[in-house]
């Protein structure tokens, strides 16, 4: 490992000659042009109001949890609230405001009419819905906490399970107890309800009989379970057995966890955390009364996991064999088949899911201790359109799986994620050919990455990418949206992909086994189009890698991947990794992916003095630049050579130190280079953000106002604004040349560790201008964003808001074209109206038009002598 070389000012002025005579040959250009694009950029309004378009926020910090029938809310825990999410989006609808003590249990009636709490204080408080309205409050249920609910079929009655060892029913309408049942030798942990296919109008209050009822007649039954090992079952009907169980069921040695009962009332399921299932064969319903003889121990099953849910499938979602559910401590859900007692069902895998089990040797028991996938509940809900196991994890995840019959059991179909924690690092990808944003991947104190897919109608999942092994620190995405770098305290950075099944092949997978069963397939995935993979790994830091960077340009023209990447670790070293195995991977799509493939180092540099912070690449790949807690920032020189023939097929860099940025007074967490002047942004812990030239490495600007330390910078409207987030929790918008700030954002309530601006700048403007019926200028907007479908509702919208449908939108659209014919250059603006006249597309709109060829500009030596548009700097830097 080589230290950087630190050259004087006449060597730089050599090195920026010999990469000006490279150019042609090599994806390094002029460091003097590092930062600035040649062609002439378009208007841009200066951003001044933003408003909140979506939000992640928590609703879920563990414990209870609860769903409507058809699965559409979902009612969480949130510390002292209950929060409403709507499933299909995650965004929190409403919040039910608690008694300042923690809730302790959730329920939902079976018609979804009502919602019942339990809190640490003994009061159960019932809502109505939808609107969440108190409706009854019942202010001390039991003498200690109420732990568990379960609501019966009938939707009249609920059951209480509390630490005081007393299990309860009420009249859900009336609002009192019914039945308390006692005699438990402890905490009551599970409730389970066995009724007959009549309402709930026979149970007895206490009343004597009108009328006797048949000696064979099935009776309403409350089974319950605690930590003494035992279950018992309560007769609701029998006055006289009230205060005794007519049955004890002792199967297990420790803490029942799951009952379940079989529609017919013949068999029960009941699972423990002494990692056994037990199953018990009861009398038909109509067989008579049972007594405590007739209860017979079929069967005991080993789970290989601690219990915590059972519950049986209804017989129209499992088909001809009844089948139940079991969920635990090893964080997946199993179907079992009650009849032979196998399973018949598990959780496909995704293909990262299989490479973290075949690297699972290399992970400690206190690294699985650390994050678990435990499950806490299971939840069935049904719609018209699906069936569906609700599994809650231990780690604030939501997952939906579906069972219906045409499709492949426990597939995932949604996930949610009540809680991330601190949120480290953004990045937004694209999986669409439109390059349209279509995912969000956020990085937290977790070694997975979270995946949000950005769908329609504001429609969002996640899934959690499993590769790392440690605490994920840092992300960015390549110029073309299409894969993601992430870095981790595991010393390792990886490249994600979006990649079709097709191409996915789980090396070593035996056929049958764990996912052997009734439309089950070895080889599901989760996603019928893709899924988001680990396809690189870049090791070789000593160190975590805390920062990294995709090139900001591809190789050559026309090329799809970015060349190569550069990481940076707390070990004070940058690595540069060469790209090129993994884009010939990616771009044959004839090749399966089983592994992902390790990319060889270029070269390895020690820059600072203390762990590195933060880097980024110019936009033409010619610069590096690097910030640390040294308080310094670097430049230097980066050259790329891709492999070629006479390099024998080998690719090659090399960094050289151009200048060290000294005046900030504490450490630098981030930098950024100016996408359209020489100038390179750094963002301190003192508080200040500062803009410097890259013509005589000089600071330029001083930004002042942050109360703490800055954390992340973006550029934004061209160069023009910088925004820049802080430890104060705000968001500020600068302007670049008048060296002020615009506006705050305060949306936060702690550190704002990372900022990113996607490519939809363009449509707060456009929904601007609609706004102030600036409809010329929305045109033009629409035109250049390529928006065929948004012009069209426009010209709608101002047919329809004139006098009889009147309106100026072919006009106003003639006006657009002749101005976007008639440039101050004098060439085509690139507006092309379509043949068929039933779109309008843009391209190449001047920033996107092509290069005059050498004989192009020796015919037109105008067209050549204009002079460049960065010769008078928009941000004021030069002039």
């Amino acid at each position: 490992m080589a230290d950087a070389q630190v050259l004087t000012p006449d060597q730089i002025q050599k090195v920026l000659a010999a990469q000006q005579q490279q150019a042609s040959t090599s994806t390094s250009s002029s460091s003097a042009a590092a930062a600035a694009p040649t062609s002439q950029p378009q208007p841009h309004r200066l951003k001044t109001s933003f408003a909140k378009r979506r939000s992640f926020e928590p609703f879920f910090t563990g414990g209870a949890t609860a769903l409507t029938p058809d699965g559409s809310l979902l009612f969480a825990t949130l510390n002292e609230q209950v929060t409403v999410v709507e499933v299909s989006t995650g965004n929190v609808v409403q919040r039910i405001e608690g008694d300042t003590e923690e809730v302790t249990a959730l329920a939902v009636t079976t018609s979804g009419s009502h919602l019942i709490v339990a809190s640490r204080s003994l009061a159960l408080s019932i809502f109505a819905l939808p609107d969440c309205k108190l409706v009854r409050t019942i202010p001390k249920s039991h003498l200690s906490q109420v732990n568990l609910m379960s609501i019966d079929p009938t939707g009249t009655l609920l059951a209480t399970g509390g630490s005081d060892g007393v299990a309860k029913v009420w009249d859900i309408e009336g609002g009192y107890c019914t039945h308390a049942f006692k005699g438990h030798a402890g905490v009551v942990s599970a409730l389970a309800w066995n009724m007959p296919p009549t309402s709930t109008s026979a149970v007895n209050t206490g009343k004597k009989k009108s009328k006797a009822q048949p000696t064979n007649a099935r009776t309403i039954q409350l089974l319950t379970g605690s930590v003494d090992g035992k279950v018992r079952v309560w007769d609701l009907n029998n006055p006289a057995e009230l205060h005794k169980p007519i049955a004890t069921l002792a199967g297990h040695d420790s803490v029942v966890r799951g009952i379940a009962v079989t529609d017919d009332g013949s068999t029960v399921v009941t699972g423990s955390r002494d990692r056994t299932l037990v199953v018990w064969r009861l009398p038909a319903a109509n067989s008579g009364p049972t007594p405590a003889a007739s209860w017979k121990q079929a069967e005991t099953l080993s789970a290989n996991e601690g219990i915590e849910s059972v519950g049986f499938l209804p017989l129209s979602t499992s088909g001809a064999s009844q089948a139940f559910w079991t969920g635990g401590s090893d964080g997946q859900l199993r179907l079992w088949d009650v009849s032979s007692s196998n399973i018949i069902a598990r959780e496909p895998k995704s293909f990262n899911e299989h490479l973290a089990l075949q690297s699972k040797h290399k992970r400690t028991l206190q690294d699985d201790e650390e994050e678990t996938r435990a499950i806490t509940a299971v939840h069935f809900v049904t719609s018209p359109s699906a069936s569906c196991l609700v599994s809650v994890h231990a780690d604030q995840n939501i997952v939906f799986r579906s069972v219906a019959d045409d499709t492949v059991l426990l597939k995932k179909v949604r996930q949610l994620i009540g809680f991330n924690d601190e949120i480290v690092d953004l990045a937004l990808l694209s999986t669409s050919a439109e390059g349209e944003e279509t995912h969000l991947a956020v990085a937290t104190n977790s070694r997975s990455l979270r995946m949000y897919t950005l769908g329609k109608d504001d429609e969002t999942t996640v899934e959690l990418l499993a590769g790392h092994t440690d605490i994920v620190l840092c992300v960015d995405r390549s110029p073309d949206m299409r894969l993601l770098a992430s870095g981790a305290k595991d010393k390792t950075a990886r490249i994600w992909a979006w990649v079709s099944s097709s191409r996915l092949s789980f090396a070593g997978a035996e056929q049958g086994g764990d996912d052997a069963g009734r439309k089950v397939s070895r080889n599901a995935t989760v996603g019928e189009e893709g899924e988001w993979v680990c396809v690189a790994i870049c090791e070789g830091h000593a160190e975590s890698v805390g920062a990294i960077a995709f090139a900001r340009r591809p190789s050559a023209p026309g090329a799809p991947y970015a060349p190569f990447i550069v990481t940076a670790s707390q070990d004070r070293t940058v690595k540069i990794w060469d790209l090129s195995p993994l884009n010939s991977l990616l771009s044959s799509s004839s090749s399966n992916i089983t592994q992902p493939i390790h990319l060889k180092s270029l070269t390895t540099q020690r820059v600072h003095e203390k762990d590195i912070n933060c880097l980024d690449i110019s936009p033409n790949n010619a610069m590096l630049a690097t910030g640390s807690q040294d308080r310094t920032a670097k430049i230097f020189s980066l050259t790329y050579h891709p492999p070629t023939p006479p390099s024998s097929g080998t690719a090659s860099a090399r960094l050289t130190t151009l200048a060290t940025l000294k005046g900030h007074k504490r450490g630098i967490w981030a930098c950024r280079f100016s996408p359209t002047d020489l100038a390179l942004a750094t963002a301190s812990g003192d508080k200040t953000v500062r803009l410097w030239s890259l013509q005589n490495f000089s600071p330029v600007k001083l930004f002042q106002g942050h109360t703490n330390s800055v954390l992340k910078l973006s550029f934004l409207s061209a160069g023009m604004q910088l925004l820049s987030c802080a430890g104060d929790g705000l968001v500020k918008v600068w302007n670049v040349k008048e060296e002020e700030c615009v506006t705050t954002v305060d949306a936060h309530e702690d550190k704002v560790w990372s900022v990113v601006v996607g490519k939809g700048e363009g449509w707060f403007e456009f929904g601007n201008m609609l706004t102030r019926r600036d409809w010329k200028n929305a045109i033009t907007l629409a035109l250049q964003m390529g928006q065929p479908r948004r012009l069209l509702g426009l010209f709608t919208h101002v047919k329809n808001s004139r006098p009889e449908g009147k309106g100026r939108g072919g006009g106003l659209l003639a006006e657009v074209l002749a101005e976007g014919s008639d440039d101050e250059d004098g060439e085509d603006g690139g507006l092309k109206l379509g043949e068929d006249d039933s779109a309008l597309e843009a391209v190449g709109i001047k920033t996107r038009r092509p290069r005059p060829t050498a004989a192009a500009a020796a015919a037109n030596p105008a067209s050549t002598s204009k002079p460049n548009a960065d010769a008078t700097s928009i941000t004021g830097l030069t002039s």
